[in-house]
């Protein structure tokens, strides 16, 4: 880059909040689209092997939404650019319902003085990912904290990021539930979670 260029665009940040998967999916099956099973048949004969993809969810409603949305991962790409690191947050639950995991969705900034894009507000083309944390949903009221450590590295191909994942549920009869999800970019295990025992039965 010549001196003084400025990279676009200038920093993205990834936001998570406390979700149900059932609840982002309402009237629909928790399943993979159709469309969708030539990509990932090509996905598992690229890397060698079955792993726990992450899991795009299309269009999902805002109102699903249990807590709101906080940074668990910033890049910015016009200063200190970290491609590892690791963050922890507070998810304070807003309203009463179920929780099994988090969405996570981008704000990108193409330019520092401009509104941000976003992801699950806009139609862009960025996806909006379910990461489970719990293999139960666990109920939830207002005022209950699902703490977050959010941690990227990148993967073995020095490209794109492997993500760790820790939650503490704090609920407010003093009983704390622990969940968490190792999501690399690929490989790693398979049916780690009971979501991915739904959509890989076996046989």
């Amino acid at each position: 880059m010549e001196p003084g260029g400025i990279a676009v665009p200038h920093r993205a940040v990834t936001l998570a909040a406390a979700v149900r998967l059932s609840d982002l999916l309402p009237d629909q099956p928790i399943a993979f689209a159709e469309a969708a099973l030539p990509y990932l048949r090509s996905i598992f004969d690229w890397h060698g092997g079955l792993f726990d993809v992450r899991l795009r969810v299309e269009n999902p409603p805002v109102d699903a939404l249990l807590s709101e949305g906080a940074p668990a991962e910033v890049l910015d790409f016009n200063g200190d650019l970290q491609t590892q690191q690791s963050t922890t947050t507070r998810l304070v639950i807003t309203r009463p319902g179920l929780v099994d995991g988090v969405l996570t969705w981008l704000n990108l900034w193409c330019l520092p003085d401009e509104e941000p894009l976003d992801a699950l507000r806009m139609q862009t083309n960025w996806a909006t990912i379910y990461l489970p944390l719990f293999d139960r949903p666990w109920p939830v009221e207002p005022g209950n904290v699902l703490e977050l450590t959010f941690a990227a590295n990148l993967s073995d191909d020095r490209v794109h990021p492997d993500y760790q994942l820790r939650a503490v549920l704090h609920t407010a009869d003093g009983q704390q539930h622990r969940g968490s999800l190792v999501s690399p970019h690929h490989g790693g295990a398979f049916r780690s979670h009971a979501i991915y025992w739904h959509l890989f039965p076996t046989g």
